[in-house]
């Protein structure tokens, strides 16, 4: 990151990089109620103001989650405090024209950067033309890449390099990750293979999504088609289970005694949403474990396996391994389709059909 400029010199290119549209407003993203794809619409809005330790990004790109439509379906309501009009979409890659008080001195104006952008930042979603973010959750993009393929790392990368790290994947490792092909997937086989160091990594995949998965460092690849992955796999042969699709309990069997699982599919227990902060009350906790997120601790037990469902939290010093490691060619973004912004309904059929290879990526 550069020195930080003086308030006359900053000020002034602030206004140079706005000067091209001198509205107030900006184009989003929005939905007012929960519901399908058609609940979506394009809309214009005010433009963020910006917060003490915050700065104003204009977005180049972001990228979408299965999060963002759960999201909009309304399945998190039960555990967040909605507020309509909703935003969607947390990462983005583009280029800070605005530093807010406390800010100063990390990131310039002109800075081009990416970030995973908090649930409580004030702005809201990124699939919108100028977005406000905690400077704690941005890094710089890397140099190497496109805004489209920066804007498909944050949330995916940072997904999996957390739980992999936290899990106790190190140097020497045997891994085994489900969904391979698939946005966490693509990036979770490079971090654990070419950043953490595991000697052996191994994965599920249909057959023609095979050959993805081996050049991306994947060591064995199992197509899940021709019969349960756990049949194909030889039995307590691993040391960290990654979980990206739902399946803990098939996994388990595979997972050496003294193992971890890291799962950021199952459902998570009621100690997992406390911990994250979320209000779940007694009668809440008694449903959430007793008939929604019980079998996959209980299968982990039962292996003796120290099992966690693993919560992303935005990181910029995160995000600047990541970076370093793109721009040192050790992972690199695996996109599926880039769609133009008034494109995004389109953008959401393809991620909610289930059969992206990769992340997809909304240019804005």
């Amino acid at each position: 990151m550069g020195s930080a400029s003086s308030s006359t010199s900053r000020a002034a290119l602030t206004r140079s990089l706005l000067s091209s549209d001198t509205s107030n407003f900006m184009r989003a993203v929005i939905y007012n109620e929960f519901g399908g794809i058609d609940k979506l619409a394009l809309a214009t809005l005010p433009r963020p103001s910006l917060h003490p330790g915050q700065v104003l990004v204009r977005v180049s790109a972001s990228s979408i989650n299965p999060i963002d439509f759960k999201r909009r379906e309304g399945k998190m309501k039960m555990l967040v405090t909605e507020q309509f009009p909703i935003i969607p979409a947390y990462d983005l890659s583009g280029s800070i024209v605005a530093v807010g008080p406390n800010a100063e001195g990390k990131f310039n104006v002109g800075d081009e950067v990416f970030s995973r952008v908090g649930s409580r930042d004030a702005s809201g979603g990124t699939l919108a033309e100028y977005v406000a973010v905690n400077v704690d959750h941005v890094a710089l993009k890397p140099r190497s890449v496109s805004h489209e393929e920066a804007a498909s790392i944050p949330l995916a990368g940072l997904t999996a390099l957390q739980s992999m790290r936290d899990a106790g994947v190190r140097e020497g490792s045997r891994v085994l990750i489900t969904g391979g092909a698939g946005g966490v997937g693509t990036l979770a086989i490079q971090i654990a293979k070419h950043i953490l160091g595991a000697s052996m990594v191994a994965t599920t995949a249909s057959g023609p999504k095979a050959d993805l998965c081996r050049s991306l460092g994947a060591d064995t690849v199992v197509d899940y088609r021709v019969a349960p992955f756990e049949t194909q796999l030889p039995h307590q042969s691993f040391d960290v289970g990654f979980d990206t699709t739902g399946e803990v309990v098939r996994m388990c069997p595979l997972i050496r005694p003294g193992g971890h699982i890291a799962s950021v599919a199952e459902p998570p227990s009621s100690s997992a949403l406390k911990a994250a902060g979320l209000p779940v009350g007694c009668f809440m906790s008694c449903i959430i474990d007793c008939f929604i997120s019980g079998k996959a601790e209980k299968a982990a037990a039962a292996a003796g396996l120290d099992y966690k469902f693993q919560w992303m939290t935005p990181s910029g010093k995160d995000l600047e391994l990541l970076a370093k490691a793109i721009d040192d060619k050790k992972i690199k973004p695996v996109i599926d389709t880039i769609f133009p912004f008034d494109q995004f309904a389109q953008a959401f059929e393809k991620l909610e059909g289930g059969r992206a290879t990769g992340k997809v990526v909304i240019r804005v």
